[in-house]
């Protein structure tokens, strides 16, 4: 006896809705909002027993012939290097709200940690964003503390997008590439009431970048390194702050033995955020991060964190998401 498909065409917006909220990885959600992936479960890379492109049902039969798999879209922007996200709460290790790592959802599985409980930040659960967590911020910060666990940026491009809010107006920091406990590769952050938005390469500081501050405000903000055309820019909310050019082009090789720490401007925890960080991406490329994929993320953010309107009226994601 021989099996045979009958292939047909039907509309299955009345039983999947698409979209993120609330939390769901696999960004399709049945309209009773339960997760698909009660039903369907999808690729995990390095799983060489399914199609990169499937679906799997919790039987393990793969689909991907009658499903597509979109990947969310940083995921889906090329040289997602890190991508933290205080909304995945099976990204965090949890002990009384107390974060003791938050781990990468990129293909890097990178991941940041703090051991001294004291020192850890908190899931904040009590003050949403959105209707989304974020992790606060105070005394407290979360580092790479190996060299698997610190993101190789050698001589590529570079950016970092990271929704934030800060508490008070000085010295505060986000992120933190540092070669040791003062000297540091890159780094955004509050120094001396402006956002020292620096990059690197010969261990010589460009200005400053300053932004419009508000205390206790979200705000999405941005260092775009392209070294190919040797520009360091500094975005907030989608708008551009300031650029600082350099003379000759950038070489000076980032490697993972630079620690990367968040919360605090190094290790010994000098200069902590006082705030809070809702998300946290970077991208690592050869080549210059476009326009098209700068919005994109921005897009993304805004949408997804409540901070559509902060974007200027002329972007391309002001009226809708990407």
């Amino acid at each position: 006896m021989t099996s045979k498909f009958i292939t047909f065409n039907i509309d299955l917006s009345n039983i999947f809705v698409s979209g993120s909220s609330p939390g769901i990885t696999t960004g399709y959600t049945l309209l009773n909002g339960n997760d698909i992936s009660t039903i369907f479960k999808p690729y995990v890379a390095g799983d060489t027993k399914y199609k990169a492109t499937g679906f799997l049902t919790s039987g393990g039969f793969d689909l991907s012939d009658v499903f597509s798999y979109k990947p969310p879209l940083p995921l889906s922007i090329s040289g997602c290097s890190m991508w933290l996200d205080a909304n995945d709460a099976s990204t965090l290790t949890l002990v009384s709200n107390k974060v003791s790592q938050w781990n990468d959802k990129s293909p890097n599985l990178f991941y940041v940690n703090q051991a001294t409980s004291n020192s850890q930040p908190t899931y904040d659960t009590t003050t949403l964003v959105n209707g989304k967590p974020t992790l606060s911020f105070s005394n407290s910060c979360l580092n790479g503390n190996t060299t698997a666990n610190n993101i190789t940026v050698g001589t590529n491009s570079y950016s970092l997008f990271v929704v934030c809010r800060y508490n008070t107006l000085s010295n505060q920091f986000i992120y933190n590439k540092q070669t040791s406990s003062s000297t540091s590769t890159i780094m955004l952050g509050r120094y001396s009431n402006n956002i020292a938005s620096r990059f690197y390469h010969t261990q010589e500081q460009p200005p400053d970048i300053a932004n419009a501050y508000t205390a206790n405000t979200y705000q999405i903000l941005e260092l775009i390194v392209n070294r190919r055309s040797r520009q360091d820019t500094t975005y907030q909310n989608g708008t551009a702050l300031n650029t600082y050019t350099y003379a000759t082009d950038i070489s000076y090789n980032h490697n993972n033995t630079s620690q990367v720490v968040i919360g605090a401007f190094n290790t010994s925890k000098l200069w902590y955020l006082g705030g809070n960080i809702a998300e946290m991406l970077s991208f690592t490329n050869p080549y210059d991060m476009t326009t098209e994929s700068r919005t994109q993320i921005e897009g993304y953010l805004a949408w997804k964190w409540g901070l559509e309107f902060n974007l200027p009226s002329t972007h391309p994601y002001f009226t809708s998401p990407p």
